[in-house]
């Protein structure tokens, strides 16, 4: 279907006008007609330079000779562009025949740039950034996270009291191997009925173990395990490592002013971060390795850890565990062998 639109020529190199009606045809051919109907140029579409869309301001349709024709009917000229010209291979070709080598160069170097400053970079600043936040902040941070979670889904433990001082003298015996830990992780308790079997770490380094990761262990050593793999991600920081690879904006925005606090208003985000991101695959295998060194220095088989992810994996179905403590932690059987392999 042949496309109209109105403009004025403007010949090579002058400033005379001349009212012209355009017609784009089905291949693209554009035909620029006087008021006499007299064909004055034809070209076509792809072959001509288009000035960018700035609000309602005239376009320029620029020619191999030089000639320009300018039009203020903007929507004709983005219709006719998608259709003659859009993203097709043969439009990218043409594009990329225009640039010169010095552009090409500058564009590679550019593009090797934002590659290197998102895969290598960033990461690497968000950890550093992760590790440098102050204790204050991290407690701010985890108290509003355990806030959201108990508001959405933690309900109160139902532990016996003598079950809780167990555990939490294992704790404490986990926790001795890990001095500057001692002060600042707490262990809490919590119901979670509705994502089941479940522990993880607070930005702030308490941990929540829930009634239902407890009842499903066939031994409290297992138990011991799970918390040993916690307290490892407490200890190098992983869920603010991780958050914040997630979030590049807000860590270059912490970066350029400084300002810290911005942070503690993203913390509403990492409840939903931590139940359905979780850890990397480096990060859980960092885990594991540490909490096989914690279970060693006080005296306990790893084994327990890898008996763990078992329970788990026969409790659900391993591909899906919804939100389980499995779930977050993949290459199940791998890492159950790699810890049964150092036992």
């Amino acid at each position: 279907m042949t496309q109209q639109f109105e403009g004025f020529l403007y010949p090579p190199r002058s400033s005379h006008r001349t009212a012209v009606h355009l017609q784009v045809g089905e291949e693209g051919d554009i035909l620029v007609l006087g008021e006499d109907g007299n064909v004055l140029l034809q070209a076509l579409w792809r072959e001509l330079k288009l000035s960018q869309r700035v609000g309602g301001s005239a376009r320029r349709l620029t020619f191999s000779d030089g000639a320009v024709v300018e039009t203020s009917d903007n929507d004709a000229v983005d219709s006719i562009d998608r259709e003659h010209r859009g993203t097709s291979v043969a439009s990218l070709m043409h594009r990329m025949e225009r640039l010169t080598p010095f552009t090409l160069v500058v564009l590679a170097v550019t593009l090797a740039v934002a590659v290197s400053f998102f895969k290598w970079w960033l990461p690497a600043a968000s950890d550093r950034m992760a590790m440098t936040l102050p204790p204050s902040l991290l407690d701010s941070i985890g108290n509003q996270t355990l806030k959201i979670m108990d508001k959405g889904f933690l309900e109160p433990s139902t532990l016996a009291a003598s079950d809780r001082e167990k555990f939490e003298a294992q704790f404490q015996r986990l926790l001795g191997t890990v001095p500057e830990l001692g002060q600042t992780s707490t262990l809490l308790f919590r119901s979670a009925p509705t994502l089941g079997p479940n522990a993880f770490a607070l930005p702030n380094g308490n941990i929540v173990l829930t009634d239902e990761i407890i009842a499903l262990a066939t031994n409290d050593l297992q138990v011991v395990g799970v918390l040993a793999h916690e307290i490892s991600h407490v200890e190098n920081r992983h869920i603010m490592r991780s958050f914040l690879r997630s979030t590049s904006v807000a860590v270059i925005i912490v970066l350029i002013t400084g300002d810290m606090a911005e942070l503690t208003e993203m913390a509403i985000a990492i409840p939903t971060f931590m139940m359905e991101m979780g850890y990397s695959r480096d990060f859980e295998r960092e885990a594991d390795a540490r909490a096989v060194d914690l279970m060693t220095a006080i005296g306990e088989d790893p084994a327990h850890l890898a008996d763990m992810f078992e329970l788990m994996a026969k409790n659900c179905d391993e591909e899906d565990c919804g939100n389980t403590w499995l779930s977050s932690h993949p290459d199940t059987r791998a890492r159950i062998a790699s810890i049964r392999g150092r036992d």
